[in-house]
C-alpha cells in the first residue's frame, strides 16, 4: 500500500530503469537479491523485471490466476522486448496450494497445460496453505524463525533447492 503512489513519481524518460540504476551500485555486494514487486502489472512490477536476471510467476490454485499468468507472460515479453532482452522466466509457481481440494488440482492440471503452451516451465514445487506463514507475516518474523517445521517452510526449501538444481 506504501508503494501504490510511488507510480505517480515515476514519470519521464527511463522510468522503467530507476529500480535498475538504484540496484547497479550495490549488485556485487551481494549473491542474490531477491524482488517481491506487488501483483498488479504497473511500473513498480515493470522496473523490477527491468532489472531482474530471472521471474517467478507466481499464481494461487484458482480460475483468475490462471488468466493472470497469461497477462504477466505477454509483460515479461515486452520488458524482454524493450528493456532486459536477458530476462528469464524461471518458472510458475503455485502458491497457498491445498492438494486435497479437486479444485486446486484442476487449476494446477490447467497451469501445467498453459505452461506447456507458453514454452516457460512450471515448478514441481507449490507452496502449501499454510497458516503459519500469515502468521509470520503479521507478526513481522521471518518464518525460517517462527516455524522452521512448518509446511510452508519446507516448501519454501524445496523451492530453493529446484531453483539450484536448474542452475537458477
Amino acid at each position: 500500500i506504501l508503494l501504490s503512489g510511488i507510480e505517480l513519481e515515476f514519470t519521464g524518460n527511463e522510468r522503467e530503469f530507476i529500480l535498475k540504476r538504484a540496484l547497479d551500485s550495490i549488485k556485487g555486494l551481494y549473491d542474490y537479491i531477491l524482488i517481491d514487486s506487488p501483483p498488479g502489472l504497473g511500473i513498480l512490477t515493470v522496473n523490477s523485471l527491468t532489472v531482474a536476471d530471472y521471474v517467478i510467476i507466481p499464481m494461487l490454485p484458482d480460475i483468475f490466476s490462471l488468466q493472470g499468468v497469461a497477462l504477466v507472460y505477454e509483460t515479461i515479453e515486452h520488458v524482454k522486448n524493450s528493456c532486459n532482452p536477458n530476462l528469464k522466466i524461471a518458472g510458475i509457481l503455485v502458491n497457498r496450494f491445498n492438494p486435497r481440494f479437486l479444485l486446486g488440482k484442476e487449476v494446477y492440471g490447467t497451469a501445467e497445460m498453459i505452461s506447456q503452451n507458453l514454452g516457460i516451465p512450471i515448478f514441481k514445487t507449490y507452496i502449501r496453505n499454510c497458516i503459519a506463514l500469515s502468521e509470520a507475516q503479521s507478526l513481522q518474523r521471518d518464518v525460517t524463525s517462527y516455524a522452521r517445521y512448518s509446511t510452508g517452510v519446507k516448501d519454501f526449501f524445496s523451492l530453493a533447492s529446484e531453483l539450484s538444481k536448474n542452475g537458477v
